[in-house]
């Protein structure tokens, strides 16, 4: 066996499966508590709907800022869920570990996001590099707490070298999980036009309310894909030796000129898309 061993390769995407099972299990009733503050949420969305049009509507409205605030806090407190190694943890812990990181995990995400757009915008193969590099980024903000810029330098370092067998492992997940979750998706939706296929209105009506329900449901779920994520991000430092690594100003800078392209290309699609609408509607004459 150790004839075969090298230490320069990660573990069998298997292996890694295996790995990401049993976080989730030993750790299944830590995210289901975690998930209240979205049950809460559905809760109080399904309480507008009795109450009067203006009222409801603008509840409604107040529910939608504080689902983005919530999707923020959630996202780092099941980071921190998923890579906690303290077993007897609370959620309530957890939960405020991860309040506390909030604005940390926006900053990280936002630099991730402006910052891989800008790659895409320069022909899409260096979105994709971007992206695979960067990937890790969220792990170390919350494992090492390395956050910002550095969070995403951490995680090149990380992938460097490694990059092919980072990319066809993340492939064979999303099709061993991804796979399957479509398929039950595309049987639900059959199942909803079968039944609903006649009023366009009242099967509109169920979806929307089915993407609500099921959103506890997706926070759970989706913890086994964080475990996955974490497993990698682990045997990516077994690897490497988990080195130290140094401030790379030109780098930086590189990477900042990266994010501007990738906002200023955002809103120049925006603006097209608009004026593409306003022209159509003029040419056109008719609606929207």
């Amino acid at each position: 066996y150790c004839i075969f061993m090298d230490s320069q390769r990660l573990k069998t995407p298997w292996a890694l499966i295996k790995e990401a099972w049993h976080i989730y299990t030993t750790k299944f009733k830590l995210f289901v508590a975690l998930s209240v503050p979205s049950i809460i949420l559905v809760a109080a969305y399904f309480a507008t709907t009795v109450l009067p049009p203006v009222v409801g509507g603008f509840a409604a409205f107040l529910l939608v800022l504080g689902s983005w605030v919530v999707n923020l806090w959630l996202g780092m407190s099941f980071l921190y869920g998923v890579v906690e190694q303290n077993p007897s943890v609370s959620a309530k812990e957890i939960l405020r570990k991860g309040w506390r990181r909030i604005f940390s995990y926006l900053w990280v995400y936002t630099l991730l996001a402006v910052i891989v757009m800008g790659g895409y915008f320069l022909l899409i193969i260096p979105g994709i590099m971007l992206g695979v590099w960067f990937g890790f980024a969220l792990y170390a903000l919350a494992v090492e707490d390395t956050r910002g810029l550095e969070a995403l330098l951490r995680s090149k370092q990380l992938v460097k070298g490694l990059w092919w067998q980072v990319v066809w492992r993340c492939v064979f997940f999303g099709i061993v999980i991804g796979v399957p979750i479509l398929v039950m998706f595309a049987a639900l939706i059959f199942l909803l036009v079968v039944t609903f296929g006649q009023s366009e209105q009242q099967f509109q009506e169920w979806m929307n309310t089915l993407q609500i329900i099921l959103m506890p449901v997706q926070w759970i779920g989706g913890a086994f894909t964080l475990a996955l994520g974490y497993a990698l991000y682990e045997d990516l430092k077994r690897v490497k030796g988990n080195p130290s690594y140094a401030d790379h100003k030109e780098s930086k800078r590189k990477y900042i000129a990266l994010g501007i392209l990738g906002v200023v290309g955002f809103v120049i699609v925006i603006i097209a898309i608009f004026a593409g609408l306003v022209l159509t509607r003029l040419v056109g004459g008719g609606d929207y």
